[in-house]
């Protein structure tokens, strides 16, 4: 994999080929992947631009490639992100190398700042992060909504790759408490004279609808990189990159601090803290109420907050403190791998969390039952293609339009200087019925992120209706395995009958 990486072309020039290669790892935190930092040789013994190489499963590694493609290359400054240098693939991995588009000189992981405790370089990160200046994913014109923030979290951190959930053992959260000698039975926990439900009958409780946004996915420290001669943080590691709670960054940041920084403070003391840090927020104490505000990454933790609910005035805290909450619990499952500090700074904001959110329960029960029942979608058919297929395609929808339906088609809908991800997202949502096109070459990059956002739509709205069709010269040979139970229409035999069953499927679900 390194030498098709490093390979440049044929006719190269015998100085201008890499000779050497030396690799340092990195910690990926929660990534299932290996990630290095490369330098590079030339036979003339010149060092090449330094350069990060990660190695995944095959399919993580396409998974990444399609996401930067899609979410990074064009949407980030180029000072903001690395870049796509090459992709290698070899038995079941697959390889990628990112570069860096400016001299950097030392790089260094965000971790390295947190575990040295170097609260002034942090809180900067944090200030060029989400300057409302330099947002691009975090912009709210990429916002929609969402119905089930539990479904989401719940398949974002308990579900693993072989779709099988990840609970936390209860034995987990029982030896934590024993060893603190703090009393529970199998439904409360009994703590500073508070009485809060054990994380397992609280994880699954509907919290109701919430808004999405574009996002890295993974910001945990290890993955925003700071070089010595760069102001801005260097995004790395974009498997999970794509659609997900606005809030969801924010919070996986402020538990990288739990993990790799140490607070300096006892477990009760921790409890007391995030607790009033919830208060604070909700604005019944003032900032100078909070216990032991002097302790390490306190200010951190607040700056940080004050950046999600600025960035995203639409958002609600009790959101944030559930997907804090969330995030917590999730990592307790690695509770043997951690040391004691972990522990107690994950274990009292997850005890924390919960206590604030029971204690809010009304609030949010009361948004819950405000909310729209259900989205109103319109008779709109929505096509969803490999632009391979675009000839045939528009054949398909002008036969449609002079049949009187009505279709969200890209040809039509975007204009010049559309934000195309945020447009699309529109269609999905304004459509009731969608025409997903299979080729065998394959999903392209954007049809493959229609179709995510289509399953989402489709898991939470019964009315959506998905009409597989193989377009001519193609085979049924890459039919998603959620489109599997669905009779699909094939072009290649009968066009003409081809079509006529493909409107009849549409007004059948149009109602007509």
């Amino acid at each position: 994999m390194l030498k098709n990486i490093t390979f440049t072309t044929i006719n190269s020039e015998t100085n201008t080929t890499v000779s050497k290669v030396i690799l340092e790892y990195i910690d990926s935190g929660e990534s299932k992947s290996y990630v290095f930092k490369m330098k590079s040789y030339l036979k003339n013994g010149l060092e090449n631009i330094p350069s990060i190489i990660k190695i995944s499963t095959k399919n993580l590694a396409k998974q990444e490639r399609d996401n930067y493609l899609n979410y990074v290359k064009w949407s980030l400054p180029y000072n903001w992100r690395v870049e796509l240098m090459s992709y290698s693939e070899w038995q079941d991995l697959g390889c990628l190398c990112y570069t860096f588009a400016i001299s950097l000189g030392e790089i260094r992981p965000i971790t390295y700042y947190i575990k040295n405790k170097n609260i002034v370089k942090i809180n900067r990160i944090i200030e060029t992060i989400f300057d409302p200046d330099q947002l691009r994913w975090y912009h709210n014109s990429n916002v929609q909504i969402a119905d089930s923030i539990m479904e989401h979290y719940i398949e974002k951190w308990f579900v693993g790759e072989n779709g099988k959930k990840r609970n936390v053992s209860n034995q987990i959260i029982e030896e934590l408490l024993q060893a603190k000698n703090i009393r529970f039975n199998k439904n409360y926990i009994t703590l500073n004279a508070k009485k809060i439900r054990m994380p397992e009958n609280f994880h699954g409780r509907e919290r109701g609808r919430f808004h999405t946004t574009i996002l890295h996915g993974d910001m945990n420290s290890n993955n925003i990189l700071i070089g010595e001669n760069s102001p801005y943080p260097i995004f790395i590691d974009f498997q999970d990159t794509g659609r997900g709670h606005i809030f969801q960054d924010f919070i996986v940041f402020e538990n990288s601090i739990r993990l790799y920084g140490d607070m300096q403070l006892d477990f009760k003391d921790l409890f007391e803290l995030d607790l009033a840090l919830h208060y604070y927020f909700t604005k019944e104490i003032e900032k100078s109420e909070i216990p032991n505000i002097s302790s390490p990454f306190v200010e951190s933790i607040i700056k940080l907050r004050e950046s999600a609910l600025k960035t995203f005035e639409q958002g609600k805290y009790q959101r944030y403190v559930y997907g804090l909450a969330m995030n917590c619990y999730s990592r307790l499952r690695k509770a043997k791998t951690f040391n004691e500090n972990v522990n107690n700074q994950m274990l009292a904001c997850l005890l924390a969390s919960i206590y604030f959110l029971d204690e809010k329960g009304s609030d949010m029960e009361a948004e819950k039952s405000n909310k729209k029942e259900k989205i109103e979608r319109l008779d709109k058919v929505f096509f969803s293609f490999n632009s391979v297929d675009r000839k045939f395609v528009d054949d398909i929808v002008e036969r449609l339009k002079m049949a009187s339906i009505n279709v969200w088609y890209d040809q039509d809908e975007l204009q010049g200087g559309d934000n195309i991800i945020s447009k699309v997202g529109e269609g999905i949502l304004q459509s009731k019925i969608f025409v997903i096109a299979l080729n065998e070459s394959g999903k392209g990059p954007w049809q493959e992120k229609e179709i995510n956002d289509i399953l989402v739509n489709a898991i939470h709205d019964n009315d959506i209706r998905m009409i597989p069709i193989i377009p001519l010269h193609s085979q049924a040979t890459n039919i998603p395995s959620f489109l599997k139970g669905i009779k699909y229409i094939d072009f290649n035999d009968d066009f003409e009958k081809a079509f006529e069953m493909l409107k009849r499927a549409i007004l059948r679900g149009t109602n007509r």
